[in-house]
């Protein structure tokens, strides 16, 4: 067993740059893999929700954001560029996600691992929303060309059948498909709840090396369109309420 541990830990072994720059700091981890603290002796300062996936309301989403603003926030972050269910990593809890991208700056990038620093850049100001619209599900919304910043706030509402059923069993999920300039379409399933708390759309990023570039203030990948779809009609209502505003400050300058 000791054996196995230790070949565990092994994989876990965090580059020699990675481990050099943050030792003896303060350490996050986004969105999940806390083992890397524990192989690696590092000093783990956690946000009160861990890890990401469990970010399962507003609120919870909240809690977290308030941690990356206050004097409880960790010096980095190790962050990599994968969820589960099928999400895109910025949906997991979107709020804290804006939170980190105006606060903190790409240090190094390791493989797979971005390692972010907490930085004096100051903090950015969302807009009042610019423009409101209701969708049918399936039905396409052009985004703005000037992505910068652009912060889209979706409510998806369950009809009464589906509020019943999700509340005993696990109910239909529903998908945001989006479509870029280049030609790429990707599918992602959204969190309902924590979709409210609006999605960092402009240029939403398709790798870690997208990730590095969006903070520091280049889009590589413009979204032309958004649509959204589900699995199952009865458990919804027939419409989706969006709402779009702007990030300014941070990398949205």
């Amino acid at each position: 067993m000791r054996e196995n541990q230790r070949a565990a830990f092994r994989q876990l072994t965090l580059p020699e740059d990675v481990r050099r720059l943050v030792q003896g700091q303060s350490v996050d981890i986004v969105p999940r893999d806390a083992a890397y603290a524990q192989a690696n002796g590092l000093r783990w300062q956690p946000r009160p929700v861990f890890p990401s996936d469990n970010v399962s309301t507003q609120w919870l989403d909240d809690v977290n954001a308030r941690h990356f603003v206050g004097p409880s926030a960790p010096r980095f972050v190790l962050y990599e560029f994968k969820s589960i269910d099928g999400r895109h990593p910025f949906f997991d809890e979107p709020r804290t996600w804006r939170e980190l991208a105006c606060r903190y700056t790409p240090q190094l990038r390791s493989g797979p691992i971005l390692v972010l620093e907490r930085s004096a850049r100051g903090t950015c100001h969302i807009s009042a929303p610019f423009r409101e619209v209701t969708l049918k599900w399936g039905q396409a919304l052009v985004l703005p060309d000037d992505q910068r910043g652009l912060v889209v706030s979706v409510d998806v509402r369950r009809s009464v059948a589906g509020e019943i059923v999700g509340a005993a069993f696990r109910p239909p999920l529903s998908f945001l498909d989006v479509e870029y300039a280049d030609g790429v379409r990707t599918t992602h399933r959204l969190v309902e709840a924590t979709a409210r708390n609006g999605l960092m759309l402009g240029g939403l990023p398709r790798e870690v090396g997208d990730v590095e570039q969006f903070l520091l203030g280049v889009r590589r990948h413009r979204v032309t369109s958004i649509r959204f779809v589900h699995r199952g009609a009865w458990a919804y209502t027939d419409s989706v309420r969006v709402s779009m505003a702007r990030l300014s400050g941070g990398p949205f300058r």
